[in-house]
């Protein structure tokens, strides 16, 4: 029971510290796309901004791990709580050998759209098609290099060193702000700054490799043979783990090609403010995720009533967490978005109509986000297929949707695809945790958003008002800026007090101010 105890506190403070070091991470994002989203569309104008923005979702639409980094979470975890090291080697050997034939496929597929790119982005002027042929080329060899070791993230997590991955997440970042910066300084121009995004990519799969093999001394073993037999396991669910993970992102990573295709670089480049925004959200799922499956694992040990008991638990916690943290967000945005836009293309109007766009492809998170415990456990429970099918019907939906609207109203049509396509994901994966999971949606929905609810309710309106009534005059400098963040931090305050004695029970209230009281305790002397 003490070593049970012992590891749920120490993968307790990984999940907590991991969670804070992954916001952080998000925090950087958000000011580093503040600052350097104008400042590169400045340094590369509208046109070559469109390019950027294409190749960049070009890299999101195929630089996903088709479920092997997943599989390899879960199985590890499994092998681990056995002690069984000897298929934890051989299960890596498979792991890697998959994707070599994966990543042969690949090359193929990219050779394949190089050339056909001028054909399928019709909506681009010849010398457009120049410049992303050369971006593509540089994509695509960094996807060729870095495919085979998308696990890596998988393993780390699975031994429950959460720590490193979100480290790793900010230095990456910290890198790649640095380079674009020296780029933009220096006018190295488009081919630069996606190569820039490349390598400090790189840079960080290279010290990944390092801590998995040096610090946490997890080898694989190349000499098994590899056989169907053997495999059969692994690829049936990692299939759908890939599904599941390729069709997830299609809806964001395909709708600037459909945009390409239909209409043309300006709609585009107005989109990429809508990719940035929506990344920043995604992120937001993304920081815990995977990273629980191991506690889930041992909670599924336990059998099937003390699992359902557990995962209510846990998935109305982080539930409300999420909530509270995406509410924020659109609640905000959605009341001051305009003035946001505004000052962060610092003026520029032609992307203002992007803030019915972002408000539009982010709204629905405020119900995807906070389930993010029930996905996770569908992978625990083998329930890998019924999120697959979930994310076919969405990308088929997105991309049947985006092609029409798209063709009639630009990025604002793509936008919309993208929260009518969320809206049916967020009813069917209901429906299967309430089928596969066997947990109360009802009872979920009332210790999540009852509460929040109402202070939702509260803020908008207020929110509203201040946005039409609260003017500056057009005599003071910056008086935009100085709107938006008088706004939104009144608006901030007031629902963070909401939430503290509205949204929150009794019972929460009283775990955070344990929490606080903790941090600021004084240490007693010896």
């Amino acid at each position: 029971m003490a070593t049970q105890q012992s590891i749920e506190k120490r993968a307790n403070k990984q999940i907590f510290v991991g969670a804070i070091m992954g916001y952080v991470a998000i925090a950087i994002n958000v000011l580093s796309g503040l600052l350097f989203t104008p400042w590169i569309i400045e340094s590369l104008g509208e046109s070559q901004y469109g390019l950027y923005t294409l190749s960049n979702s070009l890299i999101s639409l195929f630089l996903i791990d088709f479920g092997l980094s997943a599989t390899a979470n879960a199985f590890l975890a499994k092998y681990r709580a056995h002690n069984d090291t000897k298929s934890i080697q051989s299960f890596l050997g498979i792991i890697y050998k998959l994707y070599l034939i994966i990543d042969f496929v690949l090359l193929v597929v990219f050779v394949s759209l190089y050339f056909l790119s001028p054909y399928i982005y019709q909506g681009l002027t010849s010398n457009e098609i120049e410049q992303f042929q050369v971006c593509f080329l540089i994509f695509a060899g960094f996807s060729l290099i870095s495919l085979p070791t998308s696990t890596f993230n998988g393993v780390i997590n699975a031994y429950e060193q959460i720590v490193w991955v979100k480290f790793l997440d900010i230095v990456q970042k910290i890198a790649y702000i640095s380079l674009t910066a020296v780029s933009i300084v220096f006018n190295w121009g488009l081919y630069a700054l996606v190569a820039i995004n490349a390598f400090s990519n790189l840079l960080i799969i290279g010290i990944k490799y390092l801590i998995i093999r040096f610090k946490m001394k997890v080898k694989s073993n190349f000499r098994d043979k590899f056989t169907f037999a053997i495999a059969k396991p692994i690829l049936m669910y990692s299939l759908w783990a890939a599904v599941e993970g390729i069709f997830n992102h299609i809806s964001i990573s395909i709708s600037p090609s459909i945009l390409g295709i239909v209409s043309d670089s300006s709609n585009i480049a107005r989109f990429g403010l809508v990719t940035t925004i929506t990344y920043y959200v995604t992120q937001l799922s993304n920081i815990l995720g995977s990273t629980l499956l191991p506690k889930l694992a041992r909670y599924h040990e336990e059998g099937e009533e003390v699992f359902k008991k557990k995962l209510m638990v846990l998935s109305s916690a982080i539930g409300k967490v999420q909530l509270i943290i995406i509410a924020t967000i659109i609640v905000v945005f959605g009341c001051f978005g305009q003035e946001f836009v505004l000052i962060w293309m610092r003026g520029n109007t032609f992307y203002l109509p992007s803030y019915y766009g972002i408000l539009m492809a982010i709204v629905m998170n405020v119900f995807y986000l906070p389930q993010i415990v029930l996905r996770s456990a569908m992978y625990t429970t083998n329930n890998v297929k019924q999120l697959a099918i979930v994310s076919i019907t969405k990308a088929v939906c997105c991309v049947a949707i985006s092609f029409g609207l798209s063709y009639i109203w630009g990025f604002m049509g793509a936008s919309m695809a993208i929260m009518i396509s969320m809206f049916i994901q967020v009813i069917l994966l209901d429906y299967f945790f309430s089928k596969k999971i066997k947990i109360s949606m009802v009872e979920f929905f009332k210790k999540t958003y009852f509460r929040m609810a109402i202070v939702i309710c509260i803020c908008v309106p207020i929110g509203v008002l201040m946005h039409f009534y609260l003017n500056f005059s057009n005599d003071i400098q910056h008086a935009t800026l100085y709107k938006f963040l008088l706004e939104a931090s009144i608006l901030t305050v007031l629902y963070l007090l909401l939430t503290y004695f509205v949204g929150l029970t009794k019972n929460e209230r009283k775990v955070i101010n344990t929490k606080i009281s903790k941090i600021f305790k004084k240490p007693s002397r010896a």
